[in-house]
């Protein structure tokens, strides 16, 4: 059995911050804190029903705005894996693995739900300060 050593980059030494991971067997996406926009916490879900009304839910979350070459990439990979899972990993943790049901990335951000607005908060605080120290793993 053969491993293949991965480096994350990333860290205080000149190297770019990872700020988030997407990851799949297929590829890995790391976002650096300069490729993220805007980090946004939402605690309520509004859409306009058919009849016009506006309707909320609770359905908290944190949208994270990217830049539009991470959203490129993300977009080409989400179309591949279809109806298969993608973690998302935030300073090492893999914080989500959602199912992928539709492509990811032409509205230029990403959201990651969460339980409550509590959590929501966490998660945004631990996006603004994530990122990943350069580590070994044998893959």
């Amino acid at each position: 059995m053969s491993s293949n050593l991965l480096v994350i980059a990333g860290g205080r030494d000149g190297q770019e911050r990872i700020a988030l991971s997407l990851v799949h067997p297929r590829e890995r996406i790391d976002v650096t804190i300069a490729q993220l926009l805007a980090i946004t916490v939402v605690p309520d879900l509004t859409f306009a029903a058919p009849d016009g009304t506006l309707r909320s839910y609770a359905m908290p979350s944190v949208h994270v705005r990217l830049a539009p070459s991470i959203c490129a990439r993300l977009h080409r990979l989400t179309q591949a894996i279809l109806q298969e899972k993608m973690d998302i990993v935030i300073a090492g943790e893999v914080v989500a693995s959602p199912r992928v049901l539709e492509p990811i990335g032409a509205e230029q951000h990403i959201s990651i739900g969460v339980y409550d607005v509590a959590d929501a908060e966490q998660l945004a605080e631990k996006l603004r300060r994530g990122w990943a120290r350069p580590a070994l793993r044998a893959v």
